[in-house]
């Protein structure tokens, strides 16, 4: 199939398309699911290198914070776009202390466009990102016309993300805004905060995508 093909359905799945198009990448050495696998434990493994070779944290922290559920099992056993997002971000922060030159800084518009194509948590981080490296620099006085290409890229970036996550005419779920009031998703909402926060699946056999928190909310929908 061509690269046509494969967009025209991922059209369907309102994500962007960098993690389809690194398994289409990989599709010459093995069609099985195995190479999703391992192209998604490669950026899993990718992301714990950076964390322990470059963050400025201790140890101890290190081990916990790749031993918490998302690092741990979430984002290396579950294979789905988060961990191309993941490792684009952990690049992204062991560049940020020479983004004052102008090669680390393309490098760093790159990392940040990948996060913007991953998906769109990854995205919503990467234009935080963006817009400070855009204001402090106006504010220190250090621009260089230099960094006008990265900021080209990344606007490419986010066009390109907004464009590809576009359903089609023919697309069912989730297309309209809610303009009125809605117990059960407002509380499914609030639940989402919790999710975050305290990641804690509960103590039944169907588990995923529920945790204590929505599993104590969603009762009351």
């Amino acid at each position: 199939h061509s690269l046509d093909d494969l967009f025209s359905l991922t059209r369907y799945d309102g994500h962007p398309s960098l993690w389809v198009l690194l398994l289409y990448l990989f599709k010459p050495f093995s069609e099985a699911v195995e190479g999703a696998r391992l192209i998604h434990l490669a950026l899993a493994t990718g992301s714990a290198f950076l964390l322990l070779r470059y963050s400025p944290f201790k140890l101890l922290q290190k081990a916990l914070i790749l031993s918490g559920y998302f690092l741990l099992y979430e984002y290396v056993f579950i294979v789905r776009n988060y961990a191309a997002g993941v490792f684009c971000f952990f690049l992204v922060c062991c560049l940020f202390p020479k983004r004052n030159k102008p090669l680390f800084f393309v490098l760093i518009a790159v990392a940040l466009t990948g996060m913007m194509l991953s998906n769109l948590y990854a995205f919503l981080l990467a234009m935080a990102v963006s817009v400070w490296l855009l204001l402090s620099q106006m504010q220190s006085r250090q621009w260089q016309w230099s960094f006008l290409t990265c900021y080209l890229l990344l606007a490419v970036g986010a066009i390109a993300f907004i464009l590809d996550i576009q359903p089609p005419d023919d697309y069912g779920y989730a297309r309209d805004w809610r303009q009125y009031w809605d117990k059960k998703e407002f509380l499914i909402s609030l639940s989402r905060i919790g999710q975050v926060m305290i990641p804690i699946p509960p103590l039944q056999p169907l588990y995923w995508n529920f945790t204590i928190i929505s599993d104590t909310l969603l009762p009351y929908t």
